[in-house]
């Protein structure tokens, strides 16, 4: 039934009362799928961070621009800023990323004690050089550092390296006993050196770092040498190997 509205005070009818609906409850979002703003943040995010790897190296650090980075992951200067406050800040969480995979990667090879030392070390040699194969941007960024006089990011990594050898040089029958950090830094150099000087051992050696056949006898010839120079030899039937990357 229609109501009359109350006069107003110039002595015109009022306005009717506006309606308004009910407000809905808002329903939160589940665990489920990311909304299309946030996939896309994610997407450009890792564009940034792959072209970041990429441009590193093979230019170098300090040769990369912010600028570099954004045209090689096709967006603006300015959204890698707004990403990544600094170049600092993509090379530490580049760093971090790879120093929180070999150490989850070694240290079950490591820890795993129903094996003995000797059997388990060629699989962490394979685990090094796996892991510097598939960050080719690792040691040129480590290189750059310890120009700059920064210590290395990797101490988790470095260690369960020297507690392996440790362990292969106590079960060891050879007279050679070297301390494990100085057999520590020679393994991290021969693992190294291949990645760092490319084209020298593709062309002057014949070793081609970037086949996986290659890098597979290279990383044998690694552990033939260690465990022959401290008269240690691999007991019983070969270790199974670590998985390569490819």
């Amino acid at each position: 039934m229609a109501t009359n509205a109350p006069p107003a005070r110039n002595g015109s009818p009022a306005a009717p009362a506006r309606r308004t609906l009910p407000r809905q409850p808002r329903v939160k979002r589940g665990p489920g799928r990311p909304r299309l703003e946030d996939a896309a943040r994610l997407a450009a995010r890792s564009r940034i961070l792959d072209a970041a790897r990429r441009l590193f190296s093979t230019h170098g650090y300090e040769c990369t621009t912010t600028r570099d980075i954004g045209d090689r992951a096709g967006v603006d200067a300015a959204l890698v800023n707004y990403y990544f406050k600094t170049k600092e800040e993509l090379r530490e969480i580049i760093l971090k990323e790879v120093e929180d995979e070999s150490t989850a990667r070694l240290r079950p090879l490591v820890e795993d004690h129903s094996r003995p030392a000797i059997q388990r070390f060629p699989d962490v040699v394979d685990t090094l050089v796996a892991i510097l194969a598939n960050h080719p941007e690792f040691l040129p960024l480590l290189t750059e550092l310890s120009i700059e006089g920064v210590a290395v990011p990797w101490p988790d990594s470095l260690g369960l390296v020297r507690t392996c050898l440790e362990e292969v040089v106590a079960e060891s029958r050879g007279t050679a006993k070297p301390d494990g950090a100085t057999l520590s830094a020679m393994l991290l150099g021969m693992v190294s050196w291949p990645f760092i000087f490319r084209r020298t051992g593709r062309r002057h050696f014949g070793l081609d770092i970037a086949d996986g056949a290659t890098r597979a006898r290279y990383s044998a010839q690694i552990v033939k040498l260690v465990l022959a120079g401290i008269g240690a030899s691999t007991p019983g039937a070969a270790p199974a190997r670590a998985a390569r990357a490819t």
